[in-house]
């Protein structure tokens, strides 16, 4: 584990939650090893070792392989000790992505393997092949989600083990953070006993154990009189205990979460959460349970994180990150003269100065948010004087992990290695600010798209540093208070009565809102990092890594010696850290902070959308025909109880799974009643140009094996006799209909009976809903197979893209025989709730009165009807 990071410094990528095991599973107390007695430690003296001699042959397994650190630890092994005997990453395997497959996706093909690739060629997968081995295993599992009888083995065997997988997310849920960083501690112990402790154990932890102090922290084992509060409390800190007691309170949020009070608060926002998203809230639906499942383990998560919050800050602990890496590395203290083990813990892990190459980054870690903040334009970062940033390139932590292992194999080691700079070469957070605006400037300079104009705006406000004081009245703090007086003075306007003047306070409003949660974003990354740029003074000696590279050669030295004090931090800030930022970490901030965050959710059909969305905006709008004025206006309610007649009329003419029907009409409301009344019939909508000619639409009939055909008045009037004579002549047996045929003749239906009570009419996402025939019509017809699926994903992509909700209304004016109009134009606003408006005449009159007298919040277009508006606007501009 490295300093912190918010979570994507190293991933937990070994342990999943929801996959481990229970954690009163056999953790009890601390795992027996099956050999209790340890290996002789015979010290090797001095110089009587390198490590290119020491690791050749060596079997090393390493644990987080998929995270920041280890990528560069696997590379770093694999370029300079090829020799290794072989090179085992255990990697959780998921049900679409299997372990091996993790192992080329996220970590071969991540662009760190240059170093390799130089080297190997094309040859780089056999030398793989040969040299690594990837374990499906979890670390929050017993023998490491192995067998026993695989673990048994490969411990047997296994020369050095190097533990850096971890949970880093500051405050999780107190759940994942003790099973991922401290129980799982439990699991390696019994697995390097199943070889008779023959493994000797590296374990990442971090610097940061050292929880809130001002004191230089030592390179000492915790124990029970050691821990940051102990000078305030004063009495031990027992791990086991501390370990039960959260297992205590994780049992009871459990029962909490299933009291009669919880439970009906859950269901209730459940049933919100489901209409939000457009889904059917009904409590006994697959749906809701789901929903209830996921609020549920929402608010458990929340009460957990907050225990445990309150639980580290009691003993003096920032977080519940640091807090539990501190429990694990008391397991372990426990093992001295047992386990042959050393505890590395750098402090934050930053892009690397040469390996794999300089500046390579990867994920969110502390300093690329301070810097992005910078580069966008931020001016205000709260510290005071004797706070320093403890950073460490990670090519540094890396090679030092590597040299740690070989004293540990040659049994030369210490207990703790504090790898960082605050001892031998200290940063100040107003020396990061300082080289942060440089850096910025630079990168600015070289920027080809900004405007001159804006890089001497940027570049004119410099960031500074200020009190804590000054930064709540200048900053985020300041600025959102500021934004919520605001708000609250319009709230208090009568907006509903003032007419135009009230419309517009209320988009001032929501542009206010959306400030206000920009600003309180910033407001928690800086909450996040107060405790690491201004409440403490970190210092931690770094003594024993310059004692071990003491003994090396210059060579070893520069690779495995962490040189920190060597590190000029103006080049390395300004000409390497800043770059790497901005090409591997600003564009995933950028998209992390831009993207909505609102959920689309991916319908399983077409049919689920369209009952969903008729009983959730029942009484909305969902359908109207303008002609003129508003002539004909269909309820959602009114849409599924006619779609439901349709159905029933289409089922009695023989319709059912497969079966084609093909549907001629102009846009109007009973277009759309019509095509969901051939899906809740399990049929296949063949959607026809309505201005086809007769020949054309018999080809179309012929070609699906259309066993219905429903025309529109207009449709019927211009060319049903002819399409009737073509289908006798082509000896097709076809039912040619009207829309009124379907929506009004009830067939012996029981007219009490409503929409809402038929049976879920729900198709498989891969069945057909349309055949659309893009050519051909007029001799061998083509048509495009589209699937329910094809048109719930393209929904789910377009409510990333589009914010619609139940007070838009769309303008439909493109046919609906064409898909692009179908998706944008009718499904995507009938899956929100809004309301499609239809013309009787495509013209610029017809347009113009639409949009003055209606609703009109959208209009799907195409050049030409962009084309039609242009001289509309040409011949009032010339008549006036």
């Amino acid at each position: 584990m490295a300093g912190p990071t918010n979570g994507h410094d190293l991933q937990a990528t070994e342990a999943a939650p929801e996959a481990a095991q229970p954690l009163t599973d056999d953790l009890s107390g601390p795992a027996t090893p099956a050999t209790p007695e340890a290996p002789e430690v015979v010290e090797a003296t001095p110089g009587d070792w390198t490590v290119s001699e020491t690791l050749r042959g060596r079997h090393i397994l390493i644990t987080g392989s998929t995270g920041f650190l280890a990528k560069v630890l696997v590379v770093m092994l694999l370029r300079y000790h090829p020799d290794v005997a072989q090179l085992y990453l255990v990697i959780r395997g998921r049900s679409s992505s299997p372990s091996r497959q993790r192992f080329y996706d996220e970590i071969v093909s991540c662009g760190i393997m240059e170093p390799l690739e130089e080297i190997y060629g094309e040859g780089l997968g056999a030398f793989l092949d040969e040299r690594v081995t990837v374990l499906d295993g979890d670390i929050s599992r017993r023998f490491l989600g192995l067998g026993r009888e695989q673990a048994t083995e490969l411990s047997g065997k296994l020369d050095l083990f190097m533990n850096s997988a971890g949970l880093t997310n500051f405050n999780p849920n107190l759940e994942n953070a003790l099973r991922i960083n401290t129980l799982s501690m439990r699991h390696l112990i019994e697995f390097i006993g199943l070889g008779g402790n023959r493994a000797s154990l590296l374990h990442v932890s971090t610097a940061f154990v050292a929880g809130n102090t001002t004191k230089p922290s030592p390179e000492v084992l915790p124990h029970p009189h050691l821990y940051p509060a102990y000078e305030d409390i004063e009495v031990a800190f027992e791990a086991e205990r501390e370990i039960e007691d959260c297992l205590r309170m994780i049992s009871h949020a459990a029962e909490l979460a299933d009291d009669q009070e919880r439970r009906s608060l859950f269901t209730i926002q459940a049933r919100e959460a489901l209409r939000k998203k457009n889904l059917p809230a009904h409590d006994e639906g697959h749906h809701f349970q789901e929903e209830y499942d996921a609020t549920r383990r929402e608010w458990v998560k929340r009460h957990l994180s907050g225990l445990g919050r309150e639980r580290a800050a009691h003993w003096g602990w920032p977080n519940i990150y640091t807090y539990s890496k501190s429990l694990g590395e008391r397991l372990l203290a426990a093992q001295k003269g047992t386990i042959n083990f050393s505890i590395c813990r750098p402090a934050i892990i930053e892009s690397s100065e040469s390996f794999p190459s300089p500046g390579w980054n990867e994920g969110i870690n502390t300093s690329a948010p301070l810097c992005y903040l910078r580069y966008k334009g931020h001016r205000f970062f709260p510290t005071r004087d004797g706070v320093n940033l403890d950073i460490i390139p990670v090519d540094y932590v890396c090679g030092a992990m590597i040299g740690i292992g070989a004293a540990l194999l040659q049994k030369a080691q210490e207990d703790v290695y504090h790898l960082g700079s605050s001892d031998l070469n200290p940063l100040s957070m107003h020396r990061v600010v300082e080289l942060t605006s440089l850096g910025v400037r630079r990168l600015r300079d070289r920027e080809v798209n900004t405007p001159k104009w804006k890089k001497l705006v940027l570049n004119t406000f410099e960031g500074t540093t200020v009190t804590e004081a000054n930064y709540n009245r200048r900053s985020a703090p300041g600025a959102r208070r500021a934004l919520g007086v605001a708000r609250g003075l319009l709230g208090k306007l009568p907006t509903q009565h003032m007419g135009g003047v009230g419309k517009a306070i209320k988009q001032i409003d929501r542009t206010i809102g959306s400030a206000e949660r920009g600003v309180m974003t910033l407001e928690k990354m800086f909450e996040i990092f107060m405790p690491f740029i201004h409440h403490n003074k970190f210092t931690f000696r770094a003594r024993n890594i310059g004692a071990l590279a003491a003994h090396m050669s210059d060579f070893d030295r520069k690779l495995y010696g962490s040189p920190i004090e060597d590190l000029c931090w103006r080049t390395y800030w300004i000409d390497i850290h800043m770059p790497g930022l901005a090409k591997h970490t600003f564009p995933a901030l950028d998209e992390k902070l831009s993207a909505s965050t609102k959920e689309s959710y991916t319908y399983d059909d077409l049919v689920e959308l369209f009952d969903a969305s008729t009983t959730n905006h029942a009484k909305r709008i969902a359908l109207q025909h303008h002609n003129g004025t508003i002539t004909e206006q269909y309820t959602y309610a009114e849409l599924g109880e006619r779609a439901g007649r349709a159905q029933r009329v289409l089922e009695g003419m023989g319709v059912k799974a497969g079966v084609a029907v093909v549907l001629v009409s102009e846009n109007r409301p009973q277009w759309g009643m019509v095509y969901f009344g051939i899906l809740k019939a399990h049929g296949v909508a063949v959607p026809a140009d309505p201005n086809a000619s007769a020949a054309q639409i018999v080809n179309i009939i012929t070609s699906s094996r259309a066993r219905v055909v429903v025309l529109s008045d207009a449709v019927r009037a211009r060319i049903g006799a002819d399409v009737e004579q073509g289908l006798k002549d082509a000896g097709h047996l076809c039912h040619v209909v009207v829309h009124d045929q379907l929506l009004t003749l009830q067939l012996g239906h029981d007219p009490s009976v409503t929409a809402a009570d038929a049976p879920p009419a729900h198709q498989h996402p891969t069945e057909l809903a349309n055949l659309i025939y893009t050519s051909g019509t007029t001799g061998a017809p083509k048509g495009v197979m589209l699937t329910h699926r094809n048109f719930t994903h393209l929904l789910s992509s377009m409510g990333q893209v589009f914010r619609i909700g139940t007070r838009d209304g769309f303008l439909s004016v493109l046919p609906l025989h064409h898909t692009f109009e179908f998706s944008c134009g009718f499904l995507m606003p009938l899956s929100q709730g809004a309301t499609v408006t239809y013309l009787e005449e495509l013209n610029g009159d017809e347009l113009s009165h639409a949009l003055r007298s209606t609703r009109i919040t959208a209009v799907i277009g195409v050049p030409a009807l962009w084309q039609l508006l242009h001289r509309r606007v040409e011949q009032r501009m010339e008549e006036q």
